[in-house]
């Protein structure tokens, strides 16, 4: 009896750890899904914020072409731009990249904790299992003990002649 409420316990425990484990999978897909459309959006956007920036330095550059300063102010701008657009871009992706794989090692951290409490359950289910055999196989041992030590005793009583022959007659 005691053994199927254990299993019974087990299972639920199970199903509720499956379910849970599949709740934190469903949502550890979900940031990841949500870190790659983020970083997505951010490229769109550090990649707009600097195209306006450097089309407004070509225009600049294009409305006095003859000033040489000018040209080679908006040059060394626009190199800057484009390098410091790639450095964003880069860091932006390092980012992500960090994001995505915490989210993976949390659900793989929570997965192992409950992988732990499970197990600790199992132990636990185990030894109460265990406790309760041991207990009934005492009892049953302490019956056995005292069902021997009647018997010797009667036999002790039936060679010393304290029986009389109508007990010795029972006890056959």
């Amino acid at each position: 009896m005691s053994k199927l409420q254990a299993q019974r316990i087990l299972e639920c425990q199970l199903i509720n750890e499956a379910v849970t484990r599949s709740i934190n999978e469903k949502d550890s897909s979900l940031r990841q899904k949500e870190e790659v459309t983020f970083f997505k959006e951010r490229k769109e956007l550090i990649t707009q914020q600097n195209g306006i920036k450097r089309a407004q330095i070509v225009g600049l550059m294009q409305k006095y072409p003859q000033e040489k300063s000018i040209q080679d102010v908006g040059a060394k701008m626009i190199k800057r731009i484009d390098m410091t657009t790639d450095e964003e871009i880069s860091e932006l992706e390092r980012e992500k990249e960090e994001k995505v794989e915490r989210a993976k090692l949390r659900i793989i951290a929570e997965n192992e904790d409950e992988l732990q409490v499970m197990q600790d359950n199992l132990n636990l289910a185990m030894e109460k299992e265990e406790s309760m055999m041991n207990e009934q196989l005492e009892s049953r041992k302490n019956e056995i003990m005292k069902i021997k030590k009647q018997n010797l005793d009667d036999r002790l009583r039936m060679a010393t002649g304290e029986m009389s022959a109508e007990q010795v007659k029972l006890l056959k």
